[in-house]
């Protein structure tokens, strides 16, 4: 096994795929008379921004467009309200909600119908408080509309897997494309997947009782952002900027709010939607005048158990849990179903994407340390560089879409010939820890007989760091 001398590792920590938000707005009773209620609904906003947009990241990245697709829509609520734990997590959702969305532009709008009885014995005395779970591309992970009938704690436990029933991303159904409902087992695009958990968040739908209408809701968000949310108003603001009538103001009064963005929370809950995956880019390219044959033999993925000393070899162990959590954990801690784990391979024969021969490996038009991101070049510019020479035919790409780890010490084991000769390994550290949403770029090239490596990280985080292989 070899070790490349002197090869930078740039780890840079930004931004992976997009955060999805869903607003959720609550359309009218009849408004000219609260006590005789209307047809409810609930009006959610699925807002896909440009860019992700979370507070601790110095940089944001793209994703393509097929990743950032939202094809189906699942929607279960939970009523809040404290009970016992085996109740709780034992009960039924008060009702689940399938779509797809009519539209593909930001943001997308879902209105969805309420059941009948949802308002009984509710007011501003006795608040009905939800809890909702949102799963996209729910089917790509194997979840379908049979799964209506869950319980709270058989969502939020919900593991992905694929409809056939194997693993998504595990080492025997290797996902190496966005799935396009074309394959068997797969439904289409990236699952992502987010909770809103009412605890002191206010979302109380005993507003419904006080005529709020669609067009109120969208002038108070107007407000928001006129203000930044943080304005604080008082009744001739709400005349004037909504038309509130005195049983809204007596209500908003009551809920103690008192700026237009804490006003809009109540009205209109924020639920974060993530991407459950993770991702792992390699990229290839070779000299234009290298002559000698160049071939990937294998591609793996493990975990360095114990590192090489001067006396002894590393170890390595299998890094992909056979299950994962397909909604992120309640309390923000990093958690698996079980504690068992797989191997991850893309076995070295001609018949699979791991195997590269000579033809496969792009030759680049003057040479591959172009394709290397300097210190310079933002991230965003740096995949716009390695999109476009891997469309113009000078670089090649091999791609994993992969269930999240608990391992951080993750390897990338590339084993490869060069003229013929004798196969030889390379590991490349893949730091960080291996959690959803994150995307790793590994970018290989060959120059004569040498084979350098540059890996770039693009988790949600600001910070970067720079290390060099010994």
């Amino acid at each position: 096994m070899k070790r490349i001398d002197s090869i930078q590792i740039l780890l840079l920590l930004a931004a992976f795929l997009l955060m999805v938000t869903v607003s959720g707005c609550v359309e009218p009773l009849v408004p000219d008379n609260p006590e005789k209620p209307g047809t409810r609904s609930l009006l959610l906003r699925i807002v896909l921004p440009e860019k992700a947009s979370l507070v601790t990241k110095a940089e944001d990245v793209i994703g393509p467009e097929n990743e950032r697709m939202v094809h189906t829509i699942q929607i279960w609520a939970f009523r809040h309200q404290a009970v016992d734990a085996t109740t709780y997590d034992g009960e039924k959702a008060v009702f689940y909600y399938p779509t797809a969305p009519s539209q593909a532009s930001s943001p997308i709008e879902v209105t969805m119908p309420l059941p009948d009885d949802i308002m009984d014995n509710v007011d501003s005395d006795h608040p009905l408080l939800l809890d909702f779970y949102v799963l996209v591309n729910g089917s790509s992970v194997g979840v379908s509309d049979a799964d209506s009938v869950l319980t709270r704690v058989q969502v939020k436990n919900k593991v992905m897997a694929n409809a056939d029933g194997s693993g998504f991303g595990s080492g025997t159904s290797l996902v190496t494309a966005v799935p396009d409902g074309t394959t068997d087992g797969k439904g289409q695009g990236l699952p992502m997947a987010g909770f809103f958990n009412n605890e002191n968040k206010g979302f109380d739908v005993a507003f419904m009782h006080y005529g709020f209408t669609e067009a109120q809701v969208h002038a108070i968000d107007e407000e928001v952002e006129k203000t930044a949310g943080q304005a604080m108003f008082n009744e001739q603001g709400m005349k004037d900027v909504f038309g509130a009538t005195s049983a809204q103001i007596t209500f908003i009064d009551e809920l103690g709010v008192t700026t237009w963005e804490d006003l809009l929370k109540v009205l209109c809950p924020e639920i974060d939607v993530t991407r459950a995956v993770s991702k792992v880019r390699f990229v290839f390219s070779k000299a234009a005048n290298m002559d000698a044959d160049t071939e990937i033999t294998s591609i793996e993925l493990v975990n360095e158990k114990t590192p090489k000393t001067e006396t002894t070899a590393a170890e390595y162990e299998n890094m992909l849990p056979t299950s994962a959590y397909l909604f992120p954990r309640e309390n923000g801690n990093f958690a698996l179903p079980g504690t068992s784990y797989e191997s991850l391979s893309l076995t070295g024969t001609t018949s699979d994407d791991a195997y590269l021969d000579n033809n496969d490996i792009a030759k680049i038009d003057d040479t591959p340390l172009r394709l290397r991101k300097s210190s310079s070049m933002t991230l965003e510019a740096y995949n716009q560089l390695l999109d476009d020479e891997i469309d113009a035919g000078h670089a090649t790409e091999r791609l994993l879409y992969l269930r999240e780890s608990d391992k951080s010490s993750i390897i990338a084991r590339i084993s490869y010939k060069i003229a013929g000769g004798t196969e030889q390994t390379v590991d490349i550290p893949l730091d960080t820890d291996f959690h959803r949403n994150r995307w790793w770029t590994v970018y290989t090239y060959f120059i004569s007989y040498e084979i350098g490596f540059q890996v770039t990280v693009n988790p949600w985080s600001g910070v970067e760091s720079h290390q060099e292989l010994e």
